[in-house]
């Protein structure tokens, strides 16, 4: 029996073996044949298997065989999909909404006012958003099939469009979706609340979602408030992580208290009341049939919830967005808008300079920065008020408040809903975590680094049982290092933390090259054209930096101009980084380019040159200093491009 085991486990271990190498070598030959094969393989390599859970538990509930936990699971998402009311919401405003939005349909429907037919052009334009490589529809139907019958296709699309204007009825099938939980990040996965579900709606429904979309867009997005960064053509999320770092580095200068609170919104899109959402969207200019239409679009909507290739029964949808339709960025937005509205009325916040910055925001994650805790105190209770009002839910014990140059300050308790909001030393806005001392968890993302990168190589991160080392750099370049540097751009990175991402990056190369550890450093970047990753941290803050001042209304540029007024040139503040990188790379100063922005294409180019140039002169003087080096011929272009060395190596 043991000799039967043995021989079982080593004819798994060869198979096993077997099927690694294969794997490996359709990547390494789609590394340069075959982009999207080459990702595609990549990413299959990367999926955890066996992620979906045998038992699924709800209110006592266990359910451990298939028919079981499909009634779990549409149970629980019509739990979501169904109004509540909870001890704390305010349902005064509820009903006066309800009462409002019958009104207004009948005066509006009375006005006989139409909607904008669609045109060609529209439509063209909606089909060409549609992201390619997405699952099909429930009916088996993609986006490449509208993209490719485009012309055909386009007039009867206009058609059937026009009469959904033109009668304020959409169709019951287009109303419905499938959605898939998604189990979030280190949740358990026997609980149906650790899944976020992710809705595709009908094709057809997203070209009309898309042009709904541009129609609100082009009203709201003049009345947007300034703070929210989520969702927003030409910003993203690190713009609110740009406003939450120079706040810190605002009160650091001037030594005084700031109040960092991270809130959490329970299943924010999941419970948004359609009556109150709709009443809103009127008072912010949506008026008219359009909104008659909008209106009539979540009326009858439904989902089915897929799992494990089966579906449910239809849930009805009577609140919340649904994650992953073109329409719902929007609409929170717009349902959320007058919480930020009140805070900067108030006045109270953190401020840098005369630019109000109390409440960095993106979609549904709002940081509340404060210099007192009266200040703190007074945005919670704006945030208290209207969140009871529009019945959405904040859990106090999850948010949590980090405190900034808080010695000697008068440190009262912070309360939401009468629960103590946790004062500690550590939270995670955004994806980057902001400790006490506002420094970088470097040790940490090269842990991530390292993890990631073992993950899609394994054993093979030696360059004699694996990958080459071209393959092996592209999936470091690709995968593993925009974790361990994600955020960084909008933080002040000390000379010894640089430092540590390069030593650990230059340990990564040696291995998937098998060089020995005393090679120069010089050899270890060039022989395998590795961009090092203190030059890729350079382009990402010249990269935000123009991103930035190409939006010349927004308040980072607003923030950016005071700076450069302003600011110390000891200072640790954004506009001292960039001015630097730029000196670095013999380029023009900030203040120049604030008055003078380029365009992405023009800028990355500029950018590139400057760098190729900076990193060919870096090398030769290297090469100048160590003997080691005087057999190494340094190519045209070292940076993202092998050396002849490692080409010419037979591919096994």
């Amino acid at each position: 029996m043991t000799a039967a085991k043995r021989i079982l486990r080593k004819a798994q271990r060869q198979a096993y073996a077997s099927q690694r190498e294969s794997t490996a070598g359709k990547i390494m030959k789609a590394s340069n044949a075959d982009t999207k094969l080459f990702y595609k393989l990549i990413n299959m390599q990367r999926k955890t298997p066996l992620t979906n859970t045998k038992i699924l538990k709800l209110n006592e509930k266990t359910a451990e065989d298939g028919p079981s936990i499909m009634n779990i699971w549409q149970e629980h998402f019509q739990q979501l999909a169904t109004p509540t009311i909870e001890e704390n919401f305010d349902t005064e405003k509820l009903e006066l909404v309800e009462i409002q939005n019958n009104i207004i349909e009948s005066i509006e429907r009375e006005k006989g006012q139409g909607i904008d037919l669609v045109n060609v052009k529209e439509v063209n334009k909606a089909i060409e958003k549609l992201k390619a490589g997405k699952a099909p529809d429930e009916d088996g139907i993609s986006a490449e099939h509208y993209k490719h019958g485009m012309e055909e296709l386009t007039p009867f699309i206009v058609h059937l469009l026009n009469l959904i204007l033109t009668y304020l009825d959409v169709p019951i099938f287009l109303k419905t979706g499938i959605l898939t939980p998604i189990l979030k990040k280190e949740k358990d996965k026997t609980l149906p609340s650790s899944y976020r579900g992710i809705t595709v709606t009908k094709t057809f429904a997203k070209i009309l979602q898309s042009i709904l979309k541009d129609r609100v867009d082009s009203v709201f997005n003049n009345i947007q408030n300034s703070l929210q960064r989520g969702f927003t053509e030409g910003v993203s999320s690190l713009c609110a992580a740009f406003l939450t770092s120079e706040a810190i580095e605002e009160s650091k200068k001037l030594k005084i208290l700031l109040i960092l609170i991270t809130l959490d919104a329970e299943k924010a899109f999941d419970k948004l009341n359609h009556e109150i959402l709709f009443n809103k969207l009127y008072h912010y200019g949506i008026k008219g049939k359009l909104w008659i239409l909008l209106r009539n679009l979540y009326k009858g909507m439904s989902i089915k919830v897929k799992w494990e290739g089966q579906c449910t029964e239809d849930v009805m949808v009577l609140q919340g967005i649904q994650q992953g339709a073109k329409l719902s960025t929007t609409l929170y937005k717009c349902y959320n808008n007058v919480i930020l509205d009140s805070i900067l009325k108030s006045g109270l916040g953190a401020c840098i300079g005369d630019i109000q910055v109390p409440a960095p925001t993106c979609a549904d994650d709002i940081a509340v920065l404060a210099n007192s805790t009266a200040d703190a105190q007074g945005i919670l209770d704006i945030v208290q008020h209207h969140t009871s009002r529009d019945l959405v839910k904040i859990n106090p014990t999850k948010s949590e408040a980090v405190l900034y140059n808080a010695k000697g300050s008068n440190i009262s308790t912070l309360q939401f809903e009468d629960n103590d909001i946790n004062i500690t030393n550590e939270t995670k806005h955004l994806g980057i975590k902001r400790n006490e001392q506002n420094r970088a968890n470097i040790s940490e993302r090269i842990r991530t680094g390292r993890a990631t990168i073992y993950s899609l190589l394994g054993a093979g991160l030696h360059v004699r049982r694996g990958f080459s080392p071209m393959v092996a750099y592209k999936l470091w370049r690709t995968y593993a290092v925009p974790r361990s540097i994600y955020g960084l751009e909008v933080m002040n990175l000390l000379a010894k933390e640089k430092d540590m991402l390069e030593l650990a990056e230059r340990k990564i190369l040696r291995q998937i090259q098998g060089l020995p550890n005393n090679t120069a450093n010089m050899a270890v970047y060039t022989l395998v054209g590795a961009e090092p990753i203190a030059i890729t941290l350079d382009k990402n803050v010249l990269t935000f930096f123009m991103n930035i001042v190409r939006n010349s209304g927004t308040i980072e540029c607003e923030i950016l101009r005071r700076q450069i007024v302003f600011s110390d040139q000891r200072g640790k503040d954004f506009i001292n980084r960039v001015e630097k990188t730029l000196s670095k790379y013999n380029l023009k100063s900030s203040s120049y380019y604030i008055e003078n922005p380029l365009n992405k294409i023009e800028w990355k180019r500029l950018v590139g040159i400057k760098i190729k140039e900076y990193w060919k002169n870096e090398c030769h003087n290297e090469k100048m200093e160590k003997t080691s080096l005087k057999y190494i011929e340094i190519q045209n272009n070292p940076l993202n491009e092998a050396h002849n060395i490692w080409k010419s190596v037979k591919k096994q």
